[in-house]
Formats: C-alpha cells, sequence, structure tokens
C-alpha cells in the first residue's frame, strides 16, 4: 500500500523536521531514552532479524555477512572521525558525516516502510513506531545538531519520504531489499548499542525493561491476532 507507505514516511519526517529544530530547546530525559531503547531492541531482536534469518534460503551466509558489515562500517566511519583529523576539524568533518548518515539511513528506512507496507499495514506500523521514537530521541541531543539552515535540514528530513518513493518508483526486487536490509540492520543494531543506550551510570532500568516487555507483548499479541484472523 503506497498510501500508507507515503503517509507514515511523511510524519517521520515532520518528526525529525521538528525534532532536531528544536533540540536546542528542549531537554532529553533519561527515562525516555532508555524506553525507546528497549522498544528499538525488542523490535530488532524479535522481528527484523528473524525475517533477516529467514532469508537464508534466497541469500544464503551473504544476510550474516552484510549484518557484520553494517555494523563493522559504521563503527569504522566514527572511529575515522576521532582518530584521524585534529579536534576542529572532527568537529567538521562528524557535521559531515552524520549529516550524510542521517540522510542515507532515513532514506533506507523510507525504502523499508514501503516494503513492509506490501506485507500489510501492522508489519509497518510495527516498523515505524520504534524508529520514529529513535529518530526523535536521537534528535533531541543538543550536540547533535547536524543541519544549520532550515532549508537544508527540510530536505534531509525528506529522506523517508524520498525512500518510499523510489522504492515504489523502481520496483526494487525483494532479494536486493533484504540485501539493503541486512546492511542497514547491522547499522541498526550498532546505532542502538552504541549511541541509543544512555551512559553508564545515566539509564533507568526500569524504563528499559517496559519498553522491552511492552514491545514485546504488543509484537506477540499482534502475531496471534494476524493469526487468528488467516
Amino acid at each position: 500500500m503506497l498510501w500508507l507507505a507515503f503517509v507514515l514516511a511523511v510524519i517521520m519526517a515532520i518528526a525529525l523536521y521538528i525534532s532536531e529544530l528544536y533540540a536546542t530547546h528542549l531537554r532529553i530525559h533519561a527515562w525516555l531514552t532508555s524506553l525507546v531503547s528497549g522498544v528499538g531492541i525488542s523490535y530488532v531482536l524479535m522481528l527484523l532479524l528473524p525475517e533477516i534469518a529467514a532469508q537464508t534460503g534466497n541469500l544464503g551466509k551473504l544476510v550474516f555477512l552484510l549484518l557484520l558489515a553494517g555494523f563493522t562500517a559504521t563503527h569504522l566511519i566514527e572511529r575515522h572521525v576521532y582518530h584521524h583529523r585534529g579536534q576542529r576539524k572532527i568537529r567538521k568533518e562528524q557535521a559531515h558525516i552524520h549529516a550524510t548518515f542521517f540522510v542515507g539511513y532515513f532514506f533506507l528506512i523510507g525504502m523499508s516502510l514501503f516494503f513492509f507496507s506490501q506485507i500489510g499495514t501492522m508489519s509497518a506500523l510495527l516498523f515505524f513506531i520504534p524508529f520514529t521514537l529513535y529518530a526523535v530521541v536521537k534528535n533531541l541531543y543538543p550536540e547533535q545538531r547536524w543541519f544549520h539552515s532550515r532549508g537544508v535540514l527540510a530536505l534531509g528530513s525528506g529522506a523517508p519520504v524520498y525512500g518510499v518513493l523510489v522504492a515504489a518508483i523502481t520496483g526494487l526486487p525483494e532479494l536486493a531489499f533484504w540485501a539493503i536490509m541486512s546492511f542497514a540492520a547491522g547499522a541498526i543494531l550498532y546505532t542502538i548499542v552504541r549511541e541509543h543506550f544512555p551512559a553508564a551510570g545515566a539509564g533507568r532500568p526500569t524504563f528499559f525493561l517496559i519498553g522491552v516487555v511492552g514491545y514485546a507483548a504488543i509484537i506477540l499479541i499482534t502475531e496471534y491476532l494476524i493469526k487468528g484472523a488467516i
């Protein structure tokens, strides 16, 4: 359903724009970061990775190689910025790299929205919720403002919409999509572990547990209802 993917992508784009625009005016709380981390890890481990693993019959071990490549590449890009530039250049280059990663990452998320919307409404919504929450919480960190022009920010925030449209127009083969998603899942997993989890001592385990258990319950209930309706 193109219309569903497009609507969800527009909502995500608006959330990205607003959260980035007002990042320096809002204070993010550790409990919210912990809650969203729990939601994200539940989705990745309970739905996304099993879906990717199910493609081994078509892609074989390439699925896991791409997953590892995505995780490793994201780490190496970050390390390169910190170990090979002076302090001033680090800040400038880091801004460019993060802005590029921001657009590329959410472009892939947009493509994914399109494909999951073809599977069904619930598949699209279950994918949409954690990644939109993640996008908003991540952008509310004041030190992570990478766009200094509202026009450029508006263009960058539209990445999910561009991804949906490109996926719909090009008719990307399903195997190519899962190959892309395998690489992206590695990057997503690294991002959750490295950037999205609160620093030691700053997190709220109770809220993290609520996020994990709560979203896991939603996933299980949804799957049960879908199977019961078939």
